[in-house]
């Protein structure tokens, strides 16, 4: 299964030479059975094996809510420290259904608040829709969140208001997605809310107060180039000739307009007052 994620022979190794190869095998293979695009797939992939990574023997068998909240936030291996809020959350989030598949998930299911307006969107994706069962699984995860979100902050769902979907992005999503992950959130919302209110569980006009947000083509790029990355350009540009010392110039120049002369000196460079270059060389 997983040379199938994967294109590199040493992310390959990674993955068959970690920890609990079969057991991480097995689960994908059923995520794949179940509907599980290529992407996800991929992500899940990494997560768990990240969770993996950082077990201990004595987890093996048993993991509840609160040893996974010290293995993924590292509090045991001083290795784990360091992970995004974003990043630790999507591990939470795909190593529970894993350990839940292994049964190695010993905690109780939680009460579901407003529990048939959940089942009955549940069944709609499911008979309805014709959903996969990873895509139902997902979405039934992120709306029970929300329930309970509303039943911890004393929220009725019939009588919920705009301003209560606005409070629940900010107040309990700002910490935890990202921009992406927001928007993800934010449609999956929609969706349930105008079920619900296609049963009378909630008003009509909660699905359309969700905006969506934008998304750009090249948002996944680095917002700029590392200094090592900025002195390898420059240096494809270090003989004498004349093509190399224009655009030798242009890129430092580009580099000076956007970082300013103090920051270049960090990568040992200086204003040259004379040919051939703008810049030469601090070393």
């Amino acid at each position: 299964m997983f040379e199938t994620l994967v294109s590199t022979d040493r992310a390959l190794a990674h993955h068959r030479d970690g920890p609990l190869a079969d057991e991480r095998n097995r689960y994908l293979q059923h995520c794949t059975a179940q509907g599980g695009t290529r992407d996800s797939l991929r992500l899940r992939a990494r997560s768990i094996l990240w969770v993996a990574e950082h077990m201990s023997p004595s987890d093996f068998g048993s993991v509840n809510a609160s040893r996974l909240h010290e293995i993924v936030h590292g509090r045991v291996s001083p290795t784990s420290h360091g992970l995004a809020p974003t990043t630790a959350a999507t591990c939470v989030c795909f190593a529970r259904p894993w350990l839940k598949y292994l049964g190695w998930w010993p905690q109780p299911e939680e009460s579901v608040p407003f529990g048939p307006a959940l089942e009955h969107f549940v069944a709609w994706m499911r008979d309805e829709r014709g959903l996969t069962p990873c895509t139902i699984e997902q979405w039934r995860y992120r709306a029970l969140k929300f329930l309970c979100w509303c039943s911890d902050t004393d929220r009725n769902l019939a009588t919920l208001q705009p301003q209560d979907i606005d409070a629940y992005f900010v107040n309990y999503g700002a910490k935890r997605w990202s921009r992406i992950s927001a928007g993800g959130i934010a449609k999956m919302l929609r969706v349930f809310l105008r079920h619900a209110a296609s049963t009378g569980a909630c008003s009509p006009i909660l699905a359309g107060s969700i905006p969506g947000n934008r998304r750009y083509a090249l948002e996944s790029l680095p917002y700029a180039l590392s200094w090592e990355d900025v002195r390898r350009v420059v240096a494809t540009a270090s003989s004498d000739s004349e093509g190399d010392i224009r655009d030798r110039a242009i890129l430092l120049l580009l580099a000076d307009s956007a970082f300013g002369e103090a920051r270049l000196h960090r990568f040992g460079l200086t204003r040259s007052t004379s040919p051939p270059g703008f810049y030469i060389s601090g070393d």
